[in-house]
């Protein structure tokens, strides 16, 4: 009783895997261009922290999709 999983079944993970990661990161870079171009009314008290966790989370979905 083996747990592995089949072959296609490991590169259809692998290649979702890839993929996903790469759509994350993409959403996460135009996020970043988003909150960095759009012009906010109450100011730009809260851009900083924003940026820095979707810059974070754009990094991490990158790191992670290798």
């Amino acid at each position: 009783s083996s747990t592995e999983l089949p072959q296609q079944v490991q590169t259809a993970i692998i290649t979702f895997h890839h993929v996903s990661g790469i759509i994350f990161v993409f959403v996460n870079v135009i996020v970043c261009l988003l909150i960095f171009f759009e012009y906010d009314a109450r100011g730009r008290g809260y851009r900083k922290y924003l940026l820095s966790l979707q810059i974070y989370s754009a990094i991490y979905t990158f790191r992670s999709s290798k």
